[in-house]
């Protein structure tokens, strides 16, 4: 009855489809449960991060275009980082304080001159596409006249893009069938990619906003630290990407609401873990 009432009124998000994908058992503890979770410095770092970039916009747009200074930037980066302090041991903030204060101000003057002031910040999007509530939002959307550009800032490293690749698209049900153990890459795509379209359908089918999306661009915000270089994933979507993921959203959502919540069977899965420790405590009870 409590799972019932949960998913009366429940949206499916790109982040929930990722993890579904992964594992439903880790859905289910971590997004439909919310089972609490110990904070994480990281991701502390990369919230104080995105909401000074926020802010720097919002300055902008106050401003009537005009960015502010960079020391602006730092104090704005300061005063987030440490709404979070209570996520960071005392050597862990000291460190992330650095490396904020180098890297953002860095970020800040390499793009400042040719930043796009025509952008919506921090969008939030609820629609319904395909008889599936979705949800989602943005970090920025640049805006020309009916076309949009959906801006998603990145905090790690652009290294993490092998993990994650852009251009990943799932295997044929052919190719996969000659794969002994179709990994999740291979099966559902890079979770880029899958964010990409997902958010390509939640705002081309926004009846509120006259908006097509005209491509999704992951913006790292730390430099390469080889090339010096900074880098952007763009991912322009077609119409075969849309009927993958439309497939990926009809069938995660039909499964969540009849309950389909089985594990991946992974050994470093803490949740298929846990559940095989109970069922083992229960047998030997």
């Amino acid at each position: 009855e409590y799972i019932d009432r949960l998913l009366e009124n429940y949206k499916l998000s790109v982040t929930h489809l990722d993890t579904y994908l992964k594992c439903p058992l880790v859905f289910y503890f971590n997004n439909l449960l919310r089972i609490p979770r110990a904070k994480n410095d990281s991701f502390a770092f990369g919230n104080a991060i995105h909401f000074s970039l926020e802010h720097i916009f919002k300055e902008m747009k106050k401003n009537e275009g005009v960015f502010p200074s960079v020391q602006y930037v730092t104090k704005t980066f300061e005063y987030f980082l440490n709404l979070f302090k209570e996520s960071f041991t005392e050597t862990q903030f000291k460190k992330r304080l650095e490396d904020g204060n180098s890297i953002l101000p860095a970020f800040y003057n390499h793009y400042v001159n040719t930043w796009n002031t025509n952008v919506e910040l921090e969008v939030s999007f609820s629609t319904v596409f395909e008889d599936v509530p979705i949800t989602g939002k943005m970090d920025k959307i640049e805006i020309n006249g009916n076309s949009a550009t959906v801006v998603d800032y990145k905090t790690g490293k652009i290294a993490n893009v092998k993990k994650y690749h852009s251009d990943d698209r799932p295997l044929s049900a052919e190719d996969l069938s000659a794969i002994e153990e179709p990994q999740y890459y291979q099966a559902h795509g890079g979770d880029y990619w899958r964010q990409a379209v997902f958010y390509k359908i939640l705002i081309d089918n926004e009846p509120k906003k006259n908006w097509s999306v005209s491509r999704v661009v992951f913006d790292f915000v730390e430099a390469d630290k080889d090339s010096k270089k900074y880098n952007q994933v763009v991912i322009a979507v077609s119409p075969e990407d849309i009927a993958i993921v439309s497939k990926q959203i009809k069938e995660s959502y039909a499964n969540i609401l009849a309950k389909k919540f089985d594990g991946c069977g992974k050994k470093d899965c803490e949740w298929c873990t846990f559940m095989n420790q109970v069922k083992m405590n229960t047998k030997a009870w």
